[in-house]
């Protein structure tokens, strides 16, 4: 099966299935959808994995040709403190490649993600989300 993006073009539902599935995304992983923006884009957002930390994994599943870059800023409120962390990453091959924010699990996270292709036209966005313990909710 595959999904259709433009006219004559498709990604495979499995890539989407292999990227859920793998590395720290597997099992507990909960997935909250970003707004796609644009054609070129499937699908978009945060898979977010609890055990001992909360650990936050942007994904974003685009046609082959597709390169840009990810924006991603976290703030972290917990026992330890308060943190502010912002990721830029380039990636290619419409994925965002490995990357990952663990926190410790009691903390409270603010996400908020863009991605942009190489011209700067947003692809993909996620508004923040608050993912508090073990609960996700919107904000």
């Amino acid at each position: 099966m595959a999904r259709p993006l433009m006219s004559g073009t498709t990604i495979p539902i499995c890539v989407l299935a292999t990227l859920l599935t793998s590395g720290a995304s597997a099992g507990n992983g909960e997935m909250y959808r970003g707004a796609v923006a644009d054609d070129r884009v499937a699908e978009c957002g945060i898979i977010v994995s609890r055990d001992e930390t909360t650990r936050i994994e942007p994904f974003l599943v685009g046609h082959d040709d597709l390169e840009g870059r990810l924006v991603l800023n976290v703030q972290k409120k917990g026992i330890s403190g308060t943190s502010q962390l912002s990721q830029t990453s380039m990636f290619a091959n419409g994925t965002l490649g490995r990357v990952s924010s663990a926190f410790e699990r009691s903390s409270d996270v603010t996400v908020e993600m863009i991605v942009t292709d190489r011209s700067g036209k947003i692809l993909c966005e996620m508004p923040r989300s608050m993912v508090a313990g073990s609960a996700a909710k919107k904000i």
